[in-house]
């Protein structure tokens, strides 16, 4: 498959680094941006956390309208649902990473292969790379084009078959095996990673992305329709079947419609293919103690973006394809973790009139140069992973408040989100992001250009 193709039609959870084109093209005045947080002292304040039950003064909703910062006349506009899980305590707790072993790895590929034998990916055939070179051209994809060719001079007419016995995740084991259909499905593992997949799997989201070249092709045009099995009969079904894998400490967060096909090119090129199946893609992350953790969606940074907190782990996710017979057919497990000592049983929060304040200051601090309306539609109070003093081991998931909303555009909107800690009010970077020492360099530099013509 073509390296553009796979951009276009593949669904992955991904790090985004996007710069802000409004920050880095302007030569404006720094905004002032008013103290959030007294940092570098989380950890004494949950020592000194003494809350007995669970206090969250925060309303169901907050409508408001703030002025923006700079010369934008745009305003941001709250008009947002509250979202507080219904428990008795807000626990803080240690968590570190708990790669796959070989045992886990190996029961893991049993439950989904009941015992049959997997075949190990092997080199791609002539034939192989003849039909991805049929799907490069029709993307018009020059440089893939150029590069299957070459690769087609040389390639195999056939690659004899080997039977995966080693399932060391260190070695990166991945194959096929044919299914009770005869269908063929994939398993893959990684120290932080498995995967199963009986198809693949196509989310609605990413119907309604892709645009057609040309209006005669079938690309853009496909509906998902109506899926007949319920969210919560998927969502049951899927639960279900994680707990006879041993998974009980995961709850549903995200789910949306989805197809699942033999093939991408059979809903993307192919228009006489239809479906495998039509279900719900299910996303679940780790519920601490009634509190639901965070999916990594997607980091949006800025040259001007300060965090308190920066979260050293990944959060752990589950993802899951249901279909209308309640199977799975897709399961995704990344980044394991292991959930050590609880550090208090119950911290205490800050009150919420003055994180109001801490979020009025943070949205118009990152939008001081937007000139576009801001729109904030909720906020939520998840478990988020923020990084412990003076340890590279370990983490700690803490309480977060989610601030969710959307930048809005002449003909479209952006989704953007931040987290500040529910503790003290400091950013968190939800996700380990790394950047680049060249992005970095170039956005040192704009930062410092803009404080120097303030």
């Amino acid at each position: 498959m073509s390296k553009k193709l796979k951009a276009v039609i593949t669904k992955i959870v991904i790090m985004l680094l996007l710069i802000n084109s409004a920050v880095l093209g302007a030569c404006q005045p720094t905004p002032t941006r008013e103290a959030v947080v007294n940092a570098g002292h989380l950890e004494e304040a949950i020592a000194r956390s003494s809350a007995s039950v669970a206090a969250c003064d925060a309303p169901q909703s907050w409508r408001e309208t703030l002025d923006m910062k700079g010369d934008s006349h745009a305003q941001i506009e709250i008009d947002a649902s509250i979202s507080v899980p219904d428990v008795t305590a807000f626990p803080v707790y240690k968590v570190k990473k708990a790669d796959f072993d070989t045992t886990q790895a190996k029961a893991l590929v049993d439950d989904f292969t009941h015992g049959k034998e997997v075949i190990r990916d092997k080199a791609r055939t002539k034939a192989e790379l003849e039909e991805e070179l049929v799907m490069a051209k029709k993307q018009n994809d020059e440089d893939s084009i150029a590069q299957l060719e070459e690769m087609i001079k040389t390639a195999p007419e056939t690659v004899p078959d080997e039977v995966i016995t080693d399932w060391n995740p260190v070695n990166k084991p991945s194959g096929s095996f044919a299914d009770e259909n005869g269908k063929s499905a994939r398993i893959s593992v990684m120290p932080d990673r498995f995967s199963y997949a009986n198809g693949e799997i196509i989310p609605e989201s990413m119907l309604l992305s892709i645009k057609p070249n040309d209006p005669d092709e079938k690309q853009g045009k496909i509906e998902m329709g109506e899926v007949s099995i319920s969210e919560k009969d998927a969502v049951a079904a899927a639960q279900s079947q994680l707990h006879g894998l041993g998974i009980d400490y995961m709850t549903a967060s995200r789910l949306e419609k989805a197809f699942c096909s033999e093939s991408l090119a059979d809903i993307f090129i192919d228009s006489d293919n239809k479906p495998l199946s039509k279900g719900y893609l299910i996303k679940f992350v780790r519920n601490i103690d009634g509190i639901s953790g965070i999916i990594n969606e997607g980091i949006i940074l800025s040259v001007y973006d300060d965090f308190e907190y920066r979260a050293p782990l990944c959060a752990e996710a589950i993802q899951v394809y249901v279909n209308e017979a309640g199977q799975m057919q897709s399961f995704l497990w990344e980044y394991p973790l292991t959930v050590e000592e609880k550090v208090t049983e119950n911290a205490d929060l800050m009150p919420f009139e003055e994180m109001k304040q801490r979020i009025r200051d943070m949205l118009t601090f990152i939008n001081s140069y937007n000139k576009e309306q801001i729109e904030v539609t909720s906020i939520e109070l998840h478990m988020t992973i923020v990084d412990v003093k003076d340890n590279d081991v370990e983490a700690m998931y803490v309480p977060a408040w989610f601030v969710n909303y959307k930048v809005i555009f002449d003909d479209s909107s952006q989704d953007n989100r931040f987290a500040l800690n529910a503790i003290d009010g400091g950013r968190v970077l939800e996700a380990p992001v790394k950047i680049d020492p060249v992005i970095q360099q170039a956005m040192d530099a704009d930062k410092k250009n803009l404080m120097n013509n303030q």
